[in-house]
């Protein structure tokens, strides 16, 4: 299930337990910085994400034919690669937390 998917039928069945939301997820993402990298004598691109100095994940892409490669190209598709990936950490970071700080609360 995508996640904004999953937060609505968390709502719908009447889930009231603490979860993380989209929003708080999309909320991060917008705070990311992107830094860029492109070999020396290559036609791949890596976008990688950090939340301040912390790495979260890595995105590529990759063209075929020297004569085809954009620059500018590289960077977005490794860009959108690394989205996904970083979208997918971010939900096991907040929900570990989340997880976390409950099992803290019920220990005391």
């Amino acid at each position: 299930i995508i996640q904004p998917q999953a937060d609505a039928l968390a709502k719908s069945d009447g889930l009231a337990g603490p979860s993380v939301t989209g929003e708080q997820i999309q909320a991060l993402m917008d705070k990311l910085i992107w830094v860029y990298d492109q070999p020396e004598g290559t036609t791949t691109t890596f976008a990688h994400a950090y939340l301040g100095s912390f790495y979260v994940a890595s995105g590529y892409s990759g063209c075929v034919s020297p004569e085809n490669f954009d620059a500018a190209k590289g960077r977005k598709y490794a860009r959108e690669h690394g989205e996904g990936k970083v979208r997918d950490e971010l939900w096991k970071v907040v929900g570990y937390k989340l997880w976390s700080s409950q099992a803290a609360n019920q220990a005391q």
